[in-house]
């Protein structure tokens, strides 16, 4: 039983559970701060109190009471201190608490015929290391077999090849706090089918065609059972069977596209019964991957977010699903991002355990494309050591990634590191300290003192750089034998990369590699740099510091032919050297009767090919772009190859010398996003717009549209209120023949009200075609 402090006294309390049928009880304090003893009296009833009892903090029983409203089964180990520790199942998760600065001990035995197994730690709320050991003590933090310590998730496999490895004994795990953390360990050998609970998910990493197994209880069969799998490299497929385990050629449904994939499984889906799911992944490459399942049904179900960690979600149109995302104590800001594939979701946030709605939010974000929610203690509706919940919502059909994250004190130690998935991009904001410029996107003689391969003055300032706030990512590597890419796209300002394999913060004085040129960065690490990881599965740790206040996204990959995403509307750089391609997809939504293609290249000649039912090549394709410079496609539906949404474009971009370049990919839903600087090329039909946006980060800058006619007649409206401004509704306006230069002074009220909120600032922007 969950019952709240107060009313009684807690022997009371405790008797009435027990005379109702309770066989423990949790008393949530009605106070915040730490649980407290409780005193027990003398027993004034003529019955003993059997049950235990024990008290909890008041955010942990708002969490447990957001757990009890879905519909997912909530289980609870009571543990005195003093016993032993608790015994680690093949494949069965457990989830548990450490207090800071304390360990907390599990067990795990394996059998005589194992000759690999996997121990795991993932933290809900807070950062936990993990030790292990087979020499008969405990581990601790001086002693161990065993450990890993990465914020976040860890885990380690034990292997026959592994000194001090045994078969048929017994492994002690240790969970250290590094900060108070709730937690789920598992263990599990190679052979075991993991049980998933719902809700909650689980990383794992698979080589190239093995399979992993899993079972998912189903207890109640009224309720749709959705599965989702998220990769953070490779291309997993799922398999679903209630019969047994699934292969290929076996299985009662599949979801096997490239990416992410989700199975929603109907009750009147036949074979669909209440019983144990079998869920086997495998896939062609080596393979890192979140798997996640929940169910569907009236009511709702909170499924849990993991800190830094990116979670596919697919959204029908009108379609909610709901997500809880628990902070400690003494967080300072939270994060919560979600990136459209294609489509348009809705975000909104709750801190005081109902379900989020349009009309019920602390927080929330409904603009075109991406949606980004931050939480400071400055605004109304913040919390620390609670549960924020998190209710999506699509627009339209919606194929997303949410992710969050948090951070405690001032500490960089403390912030949480960000997965990037493989091929996927992933906003971000940083801020600096630094006395930022006013800049002009024209080269003027203010920047001759500028070294202009390198952003910063002549004179170095490493101790002013450091300042600067840092985003941190970590991206898995699961092949040694290829280059990683890591690409930022400056939206405004000027972001660099630092990164490492072993240094899990890089810094500007601590890093093996780095890109600091002004503006977008790109880092290549060749697979043949002796500083490239020597293990079969590692990690590059990524920092992307603010050098001026800026906006940006991220996007790291690694695949003999890459193929990266394009999202609605939002810019992204890369750099070929000659006779190189690099690939893209693009999904146009359902609904769309347009979508547009554009390369801009700062230097060299990148062209543009695309198909739909294959990559793209010179030779073979659906359409091409073969200019000298910039290249743009535009695909309507009165063209005879136009294919009715939902459809994924496949772009190929071929470099003939050596280019860095930015393309865009965009449909009539969305507003195209426009970097700091970097000119966009476009065109309109005669009384038709183009919509776009822009934002702005630096209340001491003017903002100045600039719109170059190639040909026609355009002219430009701008406004931060109206989402699409038009001749009738706009704040701003220029509209002379030819060339329009719109100029938007820091000291406007219109600016100075944008910038001053505590939401990023955000200019919408459009371009009219007075001829075509």
């Amino acid at each position: 039983a969950l019952i709240d402090r107060g009313g009684c006294i807690f022997m009371q309390k405790v008797f009435n559970a027990q005379a109702k049928g309770a066989v423990g009880v949790l008393v949530a304090n009605n106070a915040d701060g730490p649980p407290e003893r409780m005193g027990m009296p003398a027993n004034p009833f003529e019955e003993e109190v059997l049950i235990p009892a024990v008290m909890i903090s008041k955010a942990d029983g708002a969490a447990l009471r957001t757990l009890l409203r879905s519909s997912s089964a909530v289980e609870l180990v009571m543990q005195q201190p003093g016993d032993r520790p608790l015994q680690l199942l093949d494949g069965v998760p457990q989830e548990s608490h450490v207090e800071e600065a304390q360990m907390l001990f599990f067990t795990f035995h394996l059998n005589d015929d194992v000759d690999q197994f996997t121990i795991s730690v993932t933290p809900e709320v807070g950062d936990s290391d993990l030790y292990v050991s087979n020499d008969g003590l405990p581990p601790t933090q001086t002693h161990f077999g065993w450990r890993s310590r990465m914020y976040g998730e860890d885990a380690v496999t034990i292997s026959r090849p592994d000194q001090g490895f045994c078969h048929g004994c017994t492994y002690h795990v240790g969970v250290y706090g590094y900060t108070a953390a709730s937690f789920s360990v598992l263990a599990s050998t190679r052979d075991a089918a993991v049980l998933l609970q719902l809700g909650m998910p689980l990383t794992e990493h698979l080589s190239a065609d093995q399979w992993s197994y899993f079972t998912v209880q189903v207890e109640d069969a009224s309720k749709a059972l959705r599965i989702t799998v998220t990769p953070l490299t490779g291309d997993p497929d799922l398999y679903v069977s209630t019969t047994g385990r699934p292969t290929r050629a076996d299985h009662q449904w599949a979801a096997t596209s490239w990416g992410a994939d989700t199975l929603v499984i109907q009750p009147i889906a036949p074979g669909f019964r209440a019983g144990t799911f079998f869920v086997g992944v495998t896939a062609f490459s080596n393979t890192t991957y979140t798997l996640t399942a929940s169910l569907v049904g009236e009511k709702q179900v909170v499924s849990v977010l993991v800190a830094g960690r990116p979670q596919f979600v697919s959204l029908s149109e009108g379609e909610w699903q709901y997500f809880r995302f628990a902070v400690g104590p003494n967080a300072t800001r939270v994060k919560l991002n979600a990136s459209p594939i294609f489509g348009d979701p809705d975000l909104y946030v709750t801190t005081d355990g109902s379900l989020p709605s349009a009309e019920n939010s602390a927080f929330a974000s409904d603009s075109l494309g991406v949606e980004l929610v931050e939480a400071t203690p400055s605004l109304a509706g913040f919390c620390a050591d609670c549960v924020y919940t998190i209710g999506l919502t699509g627009w339209t059909p919606t194929n997303m990634t949410l992710s969050a994250t948090v951070e405690y004190g001032n500490s960089a130690d403390s912030t949480t590191v960000h997965v990037l998935a493989d091929g996927m991009p992933t906003e971000g904001l940083v801020q600096a300290s630094l006395k930022k410029q006013k800049k002009k996107s024209v080269l003027t003689d203010n920047i001759k003192n500028y070294d202009h391969r390198h952003r910063r003055h002549h004179t170095p300032a490493p101790t002013i750089l450091q300042m600067g706030e840092i985003e941190y990512y970590r991206f898995f590597i699961d092949r040694t034998d290829m280059a990683v890419n890591v690409t930022v796209t400056a939206y405004s300002g000027d972001p660099d990369i630092y990164a490492s394999f072993t240094q899990e913060r890089p810094t500007v004085a601590d890093h093996t590699f780095s890109s600091t040129a002004f503006g977008g960065d790109s880092l290549s690490i060749s697979h043949f740099d002796e500083r490239f990881c020597a293990a079969a599965s590692c990690s590059l740790h990524i920092g992307v510091l603010g050098a001026s206040e800026s906006r940006f996204s991220v996007v790291a990959s690694q695949r003999e032919e890459t193929r990266l995403v394009l999202l609605d509307g939002m810019p992204q750089h890369a750099a070929l050297g000659g006779g190189e391609w690099q690939y893209y997809t693009f999904t146009l939504s359902g609904g769309a009767t347009s979508t547009r293609f554009a390369i801009t290249p700062s230097f060299g000649d990148p062209d543009l090919y695309l198909s739909t039912d294959r990559e793209p090549t010179r030779e073979e394709h659906t359409w091409a772009s073969s200019n000298v410079g910039a290249d743009v496609l535009l695909v309507t539906r009165d063209d005879p190859l136009w294919t009715p949404p939902p459809v994924t474009y496949r772009l190929g971009v071929y470099a003939w010398s050596s280019s860095n370049y930015t393309i865009v990919a965009s449909s009539g839903s969305t507003q195209t996003l426009l970097e700091d600087g970097v000119p966009n090329r476009g065109s309109v039909r005669a009384g038709e717009y183009e919509y776009y946006k822009v934002y702005v980060d630096d209340n001491a800058t003017d903002l100045e549209l600039i719109v170059t006619p190639l040909s026609g007649d355009p002219d430009v409206f701008a406004s931060h209120v109206v989402a699409r401004p038009n001749a009738s509704h706009h704040e701003f306006a220029a509209n002379a023949f030819g060339r329009d230069v719109l100029t938007v002074e820091h000291s406007s009220v219109a600016l100075r009200t944008c910038t001053a909120g505590e939401r990023r600032c955000v200019f919408y922007v459009s371009v009219f075609g007075a001829d075509e």
